[in-house]
């Protein structure tokens, strides 16, 4: 019959510190790697998008009426603007005119249900359009 310090068990205080170090360790990567972003979270296509997609979309489908683009969403862009699609109609909000230099430097854009009249809704596009 073999003994306990031949099977290669670890000491329980031994390895309680192991545990403790590894959970420290992963702890403070998950810091750093959640700190590194460029401070501009809410300045990105995606994140602009989000927020006009929010401000347009009741109960699921986006309204006409309703496209803004919030305040605060310039931020350090030159110009914002939000085009809604849909059924060869456009509606669009944010600044009218895009500034000197022409296209856009970034876009995105998202397929969405538009109401394009009372109890009608299409398939339409939300796109974001942002010069920086």
């Amino acid at each position: 019959m073999s003994r306990l310090s031949d099977r290669g068990w670890a000491d329980p205080v031994a390895a309680l510190v192991a545990l403790t170090a590894l959970s420290a360790g992963v702890t403070m990567y998950v810091g750093v790697l959640h700190g590194a972003d460029d401070g501009r979270s809410d300045d990105r296509p995606a994140d602009i998008l989000d927020r006009v997609h929010d401000a347009t979309v009741d109960d699921g489908v986006a309204k006409p009426a309703n496209l803004t683009v919030p305040a605060g969403v310039i931020g350090e862009h030159r110009a914002v603007r939000a085009r809604l699609s849909a059924r060869e109609r456009r509606w669009t909000a944010g600044d009218p005119r895009p500034p000197e230099g022409g296209a856009p430097t970034h876009t995105a854009r998202r397929s969405i249900p538009v109401r394009t009249a009372p109890g009608e809704n299409s398939s339409g596009t939300l796109r974001v359009a942002v010069w920086t």
